[in-house]
């Protein structure tokens, strides 16, 4: 089977999947909460992609590496640093603190990775960027955007926290499809 017919099941795939979490959230308010089925969802679906991305990233080592330490940080996010599972205040801050130093210091790395590469290393880089599978990054970072849009309640419709919770999911999702498919970033 082909990659296209492969993703092609996939995509329908979600899509059901997508369509029974939507019937389910919307016979219940407590689906739509912190502790619902959509943040539940989301944390299984960053969970796999950590693991999808550590062990077939399909991108450069320090992509890999890149795009692992920003789904930290949305599981951290989606996850509410501990806070609404319980979490002492001290835990909360130390959760917010050594993501934020995480991050920091990973793009202080790979900044300086990035910098010292060598001229082949460069292309190959650019090149990842340059792909196909890095649109579905692109959406899926345009996918939470918009949930945010929607958490920031700027429509002020009665279906936002239906709405911010499906986009972040799918954005999520997106995230999962270059490793699935071992996408060679070149």
């Amino acid at each position: 089977m082909t990659n296209t017919k492969r993703m092609l099941w996939y995509v329908i795939g979600a899509l059901c999947v997508g369509v029974a979490l939507s019937l389910t959230a919307l016979n219940s308010s407590t689906n739509l909460t912190e502790e619902g089925l959509f943040e539940v969802a989301q944390v299984v679906v960053i969970a796999t992609g950590l693991v999808l991305w550590l062990v077939r990233g399909p991108a450069d080592t320090s992509v890999n590496i890149f795009v692992v330490t920003v789904g930290l940080l949305i599981l951290g996010r989606e996850t509410s640093w501990a806070e609404a599972y319980g979490g002492s205040e001290t835990l909360v801050k130390a959760l917010k603190y050594s993501h934020a130093a995480l991050l920091i210091g990973t793009l202080i790395a790979l900044t300086v990775f990035w910098m010292r590469r060598s001229s082949r290393d460069a292309r190959l880089f650019r090149g990842a960027f340059r792909s196909k599978y890095m649109a579905w990054l692109a959406l899926g970072c345009l996918f939470f955007l918009l949930g945010d849009v929607f958490e920031k309640r700027f429509f002020g419709s009665t279906s936002d926290l239906f709405w911010e919770e499906w986009f972040e999911l799918v954005g999520i999702a997106s995230f999962l499809i270059p490793p699935l498919f071992r996408a060679q970033f070149r």
